[in-house]
């Protein structure tokens, strides 16, 4: 019974320590990320649904 007690402390404290420094990937500091969208560039109305089939889309702010 104390072995199972010290086996579940010791899973739970790797647990912890993998959850506490694990953050999340904060892309607004990669300059490759950057980028401009030009007047030239279609820009779909809000709320117009589209599928795409084929090459990507940039979202952004």
């Amino acid at each position: 019974m104390r072995v199972k007690k010290l086996l579940s402390a010791l899973i739970g404290a790797t647990v912890l320590a993998a959850v506490a420094t694990a953050g999340p990937a904060n892309a607004e500091d990669d300059p490759a990320l950057d980028q401009t969208v030009t007047e030239s560039e279609q820009v779909a109305p809000r709320g117009e649904t589209t599928v795409f089939t084929d090459g990507h889309i940039d979202l952004g702010r």
